[in-house]
């Protein structure tokens, strides 16, 4: 702020006049004269404390989506119907296998919604659940968790198991993913057997 040299204006608080200039030429040196100049008074004291960042609101009609024909011909989409909730559709290839998607870098304290059909293909149970290693998952209920997953739809039509979820970003719940803006590691599996249940390896 103070230099010392006679050469520097010392700058203190209270308001400071600015000169400010440019040229706007190709291989413009100083002995050209500016394009343009201006002025202008500041105080570099009197600043207003930075403005922490807000995290971004999804949009409700924010709608993703992903495919892996590889694994079941498993298919993702997801919007937000509002600022606290995802929407989730998952299918898989299934003649009366489970599917499973998954919030977490591994199987260990992984997030997952489970749908397995039931023995007539009839109906589809959706579980909220919560596995801790390579072996079929717990529901959240049975570790003193909750069950924070609402179905929407459920089908198995032509070999094709379709599941439609709704559950908040942060259910609260510590057997939970909390789903955030940025970039999230998905599981996915499939076991594509007649009447296969979760403790029938993928």
């Amino acid at each position: 702020l103070n230099t010392g040299d006679k050469y520097d204006k010392v700058l203190s608080s209270g308001m400071q006049d600015v000169l400010y200039a440019y040229h706007d030429g190709v291989n413009a040196e100083m002995n050209q004269y500016h394009t343009e100049r201006s002025q202008t008074s500041l105080d570099f004291w009197n600043v207003s404390p930075p403005v922490p960042p807000v995290p971004p609101v999804p949009s409700p009609d924010k709608v993703g989506s992903f495919a892996d024909a590889k694994v079941g011909g498993f298919k993702l989409g997801w919007s937000f119907p509002d600022s606290e909730s995802i929407r989730l559709t998952f299918e898989f290839v299934s003649h009366g296998g489970w599917g499973a998607i998954g919030f977490g870098s591994s199987m260990a304290e992984a997030d997952m919604i489970v749908a397995v059909p039931s023995a007539d293909g009839q109906s589809v149970s959706v579980r909220d659940s919560w596995s801790t290693a390579e072996a079929p998952p717990s529901l959240d209920t049975s570790l003193g968790g909750s069950d924070d997953v609402t179905v929407v739809e459920t089908s198995l039509l032509e070999g094709v198991l379709r599941v439609v979820v709704v559950r908040k970003l942060n259910t609260g719940d510590k057997y939970d993913q909390v789903l955030s803006s940025g970039t999230q590691v998905v599981l996915y599996a499939y076991h594509d057997g007649v009447n296969a249940e979760m403790n029938q390896y993928h």
